[in-house]
């Protein structure tokens, strides 16, 4: 049975404050990066093809590590992961600088891994298979390994953009909602801003990427995946399979020992760089950039959704899962190689067709976007109306007069001026309206329910056909979109498990097209339509907050 809804006030907070503090410090340290030498400069071996800000890490981690000073209780556990993360940030950014040597780079791991062990006490006392806890001096000397392996691991995945990123994300969420199903609320709180200054860093990274995370952001991540899934795992719910932690992980893993064992068995310098990644490896089959991520982000989603569903099951059945993945990815990999196989990336798909033949300006091009920019900002305030008192003061529900005060004050100044922040305020409001909308079983009756399935239908054909009809470099499907619509239909499935809500479906429906529609407005809808649609969603939030205290 999940814990109480309230666990989750603490740990929003430190997701927005984070995600936040990241969107806000990452431009910064963009205009800053090329005076303090944190810029990464193509190479062969690089994919990249000029020079690019590698400061992401900052904005990452200066956004968890400050929403976690702020909102997590003080421990051990605690001060040694903020502790750990702080050495690894230095040692990361003196690396963005000068390019230290594998070594250095060790010694600085190495201690942040240490810290976390013998100070922090997160370290593997029980083993799969083992009837037997491990003793100390064998379990944490191990767990120091397996710790500075995952740093190694995520930092080596950082090959294109978005990559490790979002590799580390999918294992995040999942942490995310296995740590709120075991109650911790001190590994939710740590998880929610990690995720949440990771999210941040993710939109200026995808393809083609403005900004690198750097080592600093790499091992960052590496350390933080690695350490909570061991602390997941053996402390906060020691009932878990042991064998999690490798789903929790996913694909960094196996990618980093084949990549080992090639270097082994050709005899190279272990530590040199290569070019026989799983990415590279997608590249060469003439994947291109975007596609070879999104290949990899379906196996590492597949890994980290699969852990949900078998956290209680036998190490057997974990470790057989991630095998048969695992294994799949690779022989695949091997026979198209051996076959001389290359992707064919000549074919016009049908959107480019459908937009060639319509055309964009002509009033039928134009009736998918005009649906958009008059029914959602309407949609919004007749929704709000329909709200519960007990629908509004959800603990997402509370977190509006906060959304109000920033989206009315973009509104006011000029939404053109600060577009990341309009951004995120009205996609949270969005959120916390559906949210609010559907917390209850029954939101609607039968009737007023059909006409709302049917308009969230209609708008979604709308979305597609909009987004088929602009040009690409005005609205251009990520791979962090397909992050947010997988997260959104994992979260559907999983929804008996996390809130117990029936109609959870409805949420990732309606959330998806209605963040997706407000996207279009934003890009293609001018100032009139973008101050009515922030307008809307201020009303819409006053309206919750009426709900709330009325």
């Amino acid at each position: 049975m999940a814990p109480a809804v309230d666990i989750l006030v603490a740990p929003v907070a430190a997701f927005l404050i984070a995600l936040l503090l990241s969107v806000w410090i990452i431009p910064g340290m963009m205009r800053l990066a090329p005076r303090i030498g944190m810029v990464d400069k193509p190479d062969p071996r690089k994919v990249h093809r000029k020079p690019t800000p590698r400061v992401g890490g900052i904005g990452i981690a200066g956004g968890a590590l400050i929403a976690i000073l702020l909102l997590a209780p003080h421990s051990s556990f605690m001060l040694a992961y903020v502790s750990g993360s702080l050495i690894l940030a230095l040692f990361g950014a003196w690396d963005d600088i000068h390019e230290l040597g594998h070594y250095p780079k060790f010694v600085g791991q190495i201690a942040a891994a240490a810290l976390v062990v013998w100070y922090g006490g997160v370290w593997i006392q029980s083993f799969p298979f083992l009837a037997n806890p491990l003793p100390a001096w064998v379990g944490k000397p191990f767990t120091l390994v397996a710790i500075v392996g995952v740093i190694n691991a995520i930092n080596h995945a950082d090959g294109l953009d978005g990559l490790a990123g979002g590799e580390s994300l999918l294992s995040m969420g999942a942490l995310v909602c296995l740590a709120y199903l075991s109650g911790s609320a001190r590994l939710l709180i740590l998880t929610a801003a990690v995720a949440g200054g990771l999210l941040g860093f993710i939109r200026y990274n995808t393809w083609p990427a403005r900004v690198f995370m750097g080592d600093l952001g790499s091992q960052f991540l590496g350390f933080s995946v690695g350490v909570f899934a061991i602390a997941l795992t053996q402390l906060e719910n020691p009932t878990c399979s042991k064998s999690l932690a490798i789903l929790l992980v996913g694909l960094p893993i196996v990618d980093i020992l084949a990549v080992l064992f090639q270097r082994i068995r050709g005899g190279m310098n272990w530590f040199r760089a290569t070019r026989n990644h799983i990415h590279h490896r997608l590249l060469d089959l003439n994947f291109d950039h975007y596609q070879a991520v999104l290949v990899i982000y379906t196996v590492q989603g597949l890994l980290t959704f699969v852990a949900l569903f078998v956290a209680y099951e036998s190490d057997v059945l974990i470790l057989s899962i991630y095998t048969v993945v695992c294994s799949s990815v690779f022989a695949g990999l091997i026979l198209a190689e051996r076959l001389h196989w290359r992707r064919d990336n000549t074919h016009v798909s049908l959107p480019m067709r459908l937009a060639a033949l319509i055309g964009e300006q002509s009033p039928l091009g134009r009736a998918p976007l005009l649906f958009i920019q008059i029914t959602i900002p309407t949609y919004l305030l007749l929704v709000s109306t329909r709200l519960s008192h007990d629908q509004a003061i959800t603990p997402v529900g509370v977190y509006a007069p906060i959304l109000i005060v920033l989206l009315a004050a973009l509104v006011t100044i000029g939404i053109d001026r600060s577009p990341a922040f309009y951004r995120l305020a009205l996609y949270g409001s969005i959120g916390i309206l559906a949210y609010c909308l559907y917390s209850e079983p029954e939101a609607f009756d039968a009737a007023i329910g059909m006409v709302n399935l049917i308009y969230l239908l209609a708008l979604g054909a709308a979305v597609s056909l909009a987004a088929a009809l602009t040009r690409r470099d005005e609205f251009a499907v990520t791979n962090l979109d397909f992050l947010i619509v997988g997260s959104l239909i994992s979260a559907a499935l999983f929804s008996h498990e996390i809130v117990g809500a029936s109609n959870f479906w409805t949420v990732a429906i309606a959330t998806t097209v209605l963040l997706y529609g407000c996207e279009l407005i934003i890009m293609r809808g001018g100032v009139l339509w973008n101050r009515i649609l922030g307008t809307s969603a201020v009303g819409a939030l006053g309206i919750i907050v009426g709900k709330i205290f009325l």
